[in-house]
């Protein structure tokens, strides 16, 4: 008779006006929605939990979200380059966030248990750390590096550290951009540069955040891809929340074509000689993964961005805009991030065989585009090709740059500092 009566309560209006569901006994109590034995200390999802119960269950729903993932993941070609004989490898990303440190326990974990049970098949055999060293264009502190360090070696997983400037040092054959009808610049970079100057020089030309943390992210998307091309799997720490900033910022930008490239737990490999992409904490929320770094007390290396390290004066970019609108939402509308990105997983990508833009590696192409071999039309400049219009948008904004000033007309030498990390549409 209690236990009904407790079913049966009205729904009662919360801070923002909604009608909520009844809560339990239980958890009008205070105990743990799970065990409700323990007095609860975390609210997670509109629900309450202890710390044992909390800690148990994130772990569970990481093996059920990796026990979903792998089956749908096509094996990797023979002659590959990836060590199979063993089982898959992977490789994971890591900023130093409490994501991809989350990521990194939770993997490690799940490789420990399956060393422990002989004749299980492991979902992951071994595993790697990749971190990308922003440095060169975003100072931080160099106490970080050791903290990194030490972080990985608890594990026993080999680290490889990775400069930004080294994109210019990849084996760039085959890897071009195909500029049609377009004249040639005659500032072509000197190539006794450095990769450093030639990287800082690509940056000092953008004009605004945005299209800084554009270039960024592609550079380091490939070269993730590259330190990753021998392994099966390439892991990222991207959670519900990151990914529901992508998807206002993407839209916002002008890339929406992309939302369901980047929003799949699996991406397909790009090539033969490229890994699968697997982000497992996509059903995570960033509050989730922040409270379990604290109660297993992992160490979350705060390295600076390009927005917490802008110089005074400096306008955000949209990707800090629509973070900061989300987080808003989400503080006085709890479930706002998750609704963003449950809403954005529906979409699925028209059957196409257009190849992805080189630059971005999500937005496919227009077949009109493709066709034409143009984008956006000419400029003074000449063509920008091949390319996704959010990223056209980006190269024109540095056009423009470079033609402000100047006496007569200007040959802007964008492709030449760009093109030799770009992977032609035709390259596998």
């Amino acid at each position: 008779m209690c236990d009904q009566v407790a079913n049966d309560r009205p729904a009662t209006p919360n801070k923002s006006g909604r009608l909520s569901k009844p809560r339990s006994r239980e958890a009008e109590q205070g105990y743990c929605s799970k065990c409700k034995t323990v007095k609860a200390t975390i609210a997670v999802r509109q629900s309450i939990f202890c710390k044992a119960c909390f800690l148990t269950g994130t772990e569970a729903k990481f093996r059920t979200a990796m026990s979903k993932l792998r089956p749908s993941t096509p094996p990797r070609p023979a002659g590959s380059g990836s060590n199979e004989s063993s089982g898959p490898s992977g490789v994971l990303a890591l900023s130093g966030g409490c994501c991809s440190v989350a990521l990194l326990h939770l993997l490690a974990m799940l490789i420990e248990q399956d060393r422990s049970r002989p004749h299980a098949v492991p979902q992951i055999a071994s595993l790697a750390v990749v971190f990308i060293d922003e440095s060169e264009i975003i100072p931080c502190d160099p106490a970080y590096y050791p903290r990194l360090e030490a972080l990985v070696r608890q594990y026993a997983i080999p680290l490889r550290t990775v400069k930004l400037s080294s994109a210019f040092d990849l084996n760039t054959a085959g890897r071009t951009l195909v500029v049609e009808n377009t004249t040639v610049s005659s500032t072509v970079p000197d190539p006794t540069k450095s990769s450093l100057d030639r990287l800082r020089a690509v940056f000092d030309s953008s004009p605004s955040t945005s299209a800084k943390e554009d270039l960024l992210d592609s550079i380091r998307t490939h070269l993730l891809l590259h330190a990753a091309q021998d392994a099966t799997y390439l892991f990222l720490g991207s959670s519900t929340t990151t990914l529901a900033n992508r998807v206002i910022a993407a839209t916002a930008k002008g890339k929406g074509a992309s939302i369901p490239r980047f929003l799949a737990p699996t991406s397909a490999p790009l090539g033969s000689a490229s890994p699968t992409v697997l982000k497992p904490l996509a059903t995570f929320t960033a509050k989730e993964l922040g409270l379990f770094t604290y109660f297993r007390r992992l160490d979350v290396i705060p390295f600076p961005t390009l927005t917490s390290a802008r110089p005074p004066g400096l306008k955000v970019s949209v990707h800090h805009i629509t973070q900061s609108f989300l987080a808003k939402l989400e503080a006085t509308q709890e479930g706002t991030v998750s609704a963003v990105y449950r809403t954005a997983a529906k979409l699925r990508a028209s059957p196409t065989d257009a190849p992805l833009c080189p630059l971005c590696l999500e937005c496919p192409l227009e077949p009109a585009d493709v066709a034409a071999g143009t984008r956006h039309g000419a400029t003074t400049a000449g063509h920008v090709a091949m390319v996704c219009w959010g990223c056209g948008t980006v190269l024109d904004e540095l056009q423009r740059r470079d033609r402000r000033g100047a006496r007569g007309p200007v040959e802007v030498p964008l492709f030449d500092q760009i093109a030799e990390y770009l992977l032609s549409d035709d390259d596998e």
